[in-house]
């Protein structure tokens, strides 16, 4: 589960940090769908039912996403650089505090 978080984490903050729109021409570099938090979302749905060993770590950091990435729109983080770079810095501290966690994927990872 540990690298699944981590995977769609990562994905989000390298995208958010590409992204970039000309503010002249409206022209976008490196655009994201909104399945970039919706996949998010969908992974925080899907954690309490795959948390069987009742892991509270791993419930701290569903509830961490629940309320931090999950709470952004998608439209709003094309159209805001500010927002978008909180999301993005969020996603970068989230990964941070993951070092470790995702290496394999196991609570042995984790506890080594």
């Amino acid at each position: 589960m540990w690298q699944r978080i981590h995977d769609v984490v990562s994905h989000a903050a390298e995208r958010l940090t590409a992204y970039s729109a000309d503010s002249w021409t409206g022209k976008v570099s490196n655009p994201f769908r909104d399945t970039l938090i919706t996949n998010i979302r969908d992974l925080v749905s899907l954690l309490p039912r795959l948390n069987v060993t009742a892991d509270a770590q791993l419930e701290a950091m569903r509830a961490r996403l629940e309320q931090t990435l999950c709470a952004y729109d998608p439209q709003q983080l094309r159209e805001s650089p500010i927002v978008r770079q909180t999301a993005a810095d969020e996603a970068a501290r989230i990964l941070a505090d993951m070092a470790g966690y995702a290496s394999n994927g196991s609570a042995a990872a984790r506890e080594s």
